[in-house]
């Protein structure tokens, strides 16, 4: 196993935890700081479908980017399972991403030169897999309902569609943390719908931990409890 990796428990789903974090954009003379997060607590069950609501500008994307080791705390810690990921080196910050973590975007983030299969392949060739990569490639296919257009590339697909291929690159290599920031604010209400079923029904049959981001009361009505996020502190947990 390599040095700071994480060790999935059995039941799937890690446990979320930031203590006192603080977060500054702009250290710098001429631009000044600003406070993303101000020393901010909470915890997230393994296994749980947690919703991060508030209006843009709150400090929800930075939570996410915290919590998806995608970037630093400027105070305090963020803990993934029993390991500290705010103090792990570059290497294996790059590791948990490729390993732990799967991500859905708002705007897709699909490889255009790819097709929807190449595409949901990505992390497992990324990560050096071979053994059993179709098969595993054939069961998210079905999952997400597009095996027919296994063969189509990103332009030849509808918002829909990419968001479906997006989330199953997000879950190939069965990740115990999947992470949504705002994955139904570029589709409509009929259509986004449909992507937080699917959402919803992966959390449910592969029990990962799951937080999304938000600004829709419809949206976080699929997640197990709400945690308000307003200019950069967290309010109560409301279930929904």
């Amino acid at each position: 196993m390599q040095p700071g990796m994480l060790v999935s428990p059995a039941t799937m789903g890690l446990t979320i935890r930031l203590d006192e974090v603080h977060h500054e954009y702009g250290r710098t003379e001429e631009a000044g700081t600003v406070t993303a997060l101000e020393n901010i607590s909470l915890e997230i069950p393994a296994g749980d479908f947690a919703v991060l609501m508030g209006p843009s500008g709150s400090g929800k994307s930075t939570i996410l980017n915290l919590i998806g080791a995608v970037d630093r705390p400027t105070r305090g810690r963020v803990m993934l399972g029993d390991r500290e990921i705010s103090s792990m080196s570059e290497r294996d910050l790059t590791l948990v991403r490729r390993m732990k973590i799967g991500f859905i975007f708002q705007f897709f983030n699909l490889i255009p030169t790819l097709t929807v299969r190449e595409n949901i392949e990505f992390p497992l060739a990324l990560g050096g897999e071979r053994g059993g990569m179709r098969e595993r490639v054939d069961r998210v296919l079905d999952e997400i309902a597009l095996g027919h257009r296994a063969s189509h590339y990103p332009n030849e697909l509808s918002g829909g569609e990419m968001q479906r291929v997006a989330i199953g690159r997000a879950v190939v290599h069965d990740p115990p943390l999947l992470l949504a920031d705002e994955p139904t604010g570029n589709l409509d209400t009929r259509t986004g719908e449909r992507i937080l079923e699917l959402i919803r029904s992966i959390h449910q049959s592969r029990n990962p931990t799951v937080v999304m981001a938000t600004h829709s009361d419809r949206a976080a009505s699929f997640g197990d409890y709400v945690i308000d996020v307003i200019d950069g502190t967290v309010g109560r947990r409301e279930p929904r």
